[in-house]
């Protein structure tokens, strides 16, 4: 794996309770799923920088790494009037306790500590602004003699410390991210910040593992059915009607299955013209079983006659989202192009 997670924040239909039920472990009262200012799409994370220990946005990375990175856009109306508590990526590692962190100052630097606002191990120039969206990307290797902390913003190096101790507790791992205002504070005096076009990536695969640069992430609906249609939809004409919504509808529309082996493919929406660099593509459902007893889904993606399937996961009694990453084009173990995506299929089967 080297892509972990991706999210647009568009298919959560602005409610921010969702997010919880996937990629996301804590949102706090100061953060918000919002329309106003999306970097790209229909939403954005938003967080109110002039909170406190409320603005706390936290994902877990879903493995213990020694080598991590996120990359983002990331909105400031202004900059920050406190230096010590804008958190724009903390590196936590199982515990929750902060490995490295990355804040930003009162004058746009970048400042990247060890630990909770403990040693300072570098600072950039002024490389952020006011205003706009701007786009940073964090590495991170957890270690006491050859830790890395470093960062790009918008595709240029601000920060590259190599051979560092970056390893503030007894664990050689960053198991989860953070992004908000520390803890106990006043704030960052910042205002509401927007994060979108959000990622994360380890260096354990051939792709994708390290800096990937400014990328979009595009929530691309299932836009037709296939004669593959095992699954029953709760009404209407079509099935993927019942399930393209962006804001989920819960119990309202869906599409379920019975049998063991019920498969229904589809079609997905087309790439807008122009598209290029697809990094990966993530599949995702949200689902649920209603009966007791085992109920395993698989999803995959079909290019040609080639499938690129994804984990058989068993699915809870409360809804959740389940996902799966595809780097390479299953029909030519290269990366995805944009005529291949849009020529690819959904497979969603039952597998237990």
């Amino acid at each position: 794996m080297s892509i972990r997670t991706m999210d647009g924040f568009d298919h959560y239909g602005g409610l921010t309770a969702r997010a919880l039920e996937g990629w996301w472990s804590q949102l706090e009262s100061s953060v918000s799923i919002a329309t106003a200012n999306p970097r790209n799409g229909t939403h954005a994370l938003r967080i109110n920088m002039n909170g406190s220990s409320t603005a706390t946005a936290r994902h877990p990375l879903g493995a213990a790494l020694v080598t991590a990175g996120v990359g983002f856009g990331h909105f400031v109306p202004t900059l920050p009037t406190s230096g010590s508590q804008h958190v724009l990526a903390e590196f936590r590692d199982a515990a929750n306790a902060a490995q490295v962190q990355f804040l930003l100052g009162t004058t746009g630097t970048i400042k990247a500590y060890r630990g909770d606002f403990v040693t300072l191990l570098g600072e950039s120039g002024q490389v952020f602004v006011g205003g706009s969206y701007q786009h940073v990307e964090f590495k991170v290797t957890i270690s006491d003699t050859v830790g890395v902390a470093a960062c790009k913003v918008n595709g240029v190096s601000a920060l590259n410390l190599t051979a560092q101790d970056t390893k503030a507790t007894a664990n050689t791992e960053t198991s989860q991210l953070f992004h908000g205002t520390r803890g106990g504070g006043g704030g960052s005096g910042a205002g509401n910040c927007d994060f979108d076009d959000w990622f994360t990536w380890d260096d354990q695969g051939a792709q994708n593992n390290d800096f990937i640069g400014d990328k979009r992430v595009l929530f691309q609906a299932l836009d037709g059915d296939t004669a593959a249609t095992d699954w029953v939809r709760s009404g209407g004409s079509n099935d993927f009607d019942m399930i393209k919504e962006a804001a989920p509808d819960d119990d309202t529309t869906y599409i379920s299955a019975a049998n063991l082996n019920d498969i229904s493919e589809f079609s997905i929406a087309d790439l807008a013209g122009g598209a290029s660099g697809i990094a990966a593509i993530m599949l995702f459902a949200r689902m649920k079983k209603t009966d007791a007893g085992a109920a395993n889904v698989q999803m995959s993606i079909l290019s040609g006659a080639s499938v690129g399937a994804g984990a058989d996961r068993a699915i809870t009694t409360g809804y959740a989202y389940y996902k799966d990453i595809s780097e390479l084009d299953p029909a030519t173990s290269a990366a995805w192009a944009a005529a291949g995506f849009n020529a690819a299929l959904k497979r969603i089967e039952r597998t237990a």
